[in-house]
Order: C-alpha cells, then sequence, then structure tokens
C-alpha cells in the first residue's frame, strides 16, 4: 500500500533481445489502454520516447534519467 491507501504497481514490458519487433512505446501503450485506463495517476520512465508517450496520454511523468535508447 502507498501513501493515502494508494497501491503502487510496478509494469515492466523486459523483452529478450529480438523477442519482440514492437517498440516500447506500442507495448506499453497498449498494457495501459488494455488494463490500466482511469486507475493510473502517475508514471514513472526514463526512456524519452515512452516518457513522450505517457505525456501524450495526459499521464503525470516522474522521468529518473534523460535516455534515448
Amino acid at each position: 500500500m502507498g501513501s493515502g491507501g494508494r497501491t503502487f504497481r510496478t509494469l515492466r514490458s523486459s523483452r529478450s533481445s529480438g523477442s519482440s519487433s514492437w517498440p516500447d512505446t506500442e507495448v506499453k501503450r497498449e498494457m495501459y489502454e488494455r488494463h490500466f485506463v482511469g486507475r493510473v495517476f502517475g508514471v514513472i520512465d526514463d526512456r524519452a520516447s515512452v516518457v513522450a508517450m505517457w505525456r501524450s496520454l495526459d499521464l503525470t511523468v516522474v522521468q529518473v534519467a534523460e535516455g534515448a535508447f
């Protein structure tokens, strides 16, 4: 349980090299749209392209490090 009775969950889309041709932005957007719409109040990420995608969905994002990888 997080502060204020909120539950914090970690969404990881780790994939072994070559296991998927989907970019992280598409994988994470798909998971968000299927399972988390309306239930997320913020996101923590480091990859610049993914941060931009979260922000395009009007989510609050904490970018922990600048990453263009």
